[in-house]
């Protein structure tokens, strides 16, 4: 399995910011268009923390389970 660090270039959002970035910590911010759609792909030994600000989200875990993530809901995710 090949490592992506940079994912620019596999999906189209409306904003992408990095505030701050280490190795092993990001904390990055996505505008993402109500047509718009982030791919199937795979967080390994990682912790996501996802805050909505505005609409609703429907995400699909482990291809399966439906997670709908409402606005100003705190998800965590750990994989």
């Amino acid at each position: 399995m090949q490592v992506v660090k940079d994912t620019r270039h596999l999906y189209e959002v409306e904003r992408r910011e990095y505030y701050a970035q280490r190795p092993g910590f990001r904390i990055a911010e996505m505008q993402i268009g109500p047509t718009q759609t982030i791919p199937w792909h795979l967080h390994n030994q990682v912790q996501v923390v996802d805050r909505r600000l505005a609409g609703d989200v429907r995400c699909f875990l482990n291809g399966k389970k439906r997670t709908f993530i409402s606005p100003h809901e705190l998800v965590r995710l750990r994989f």
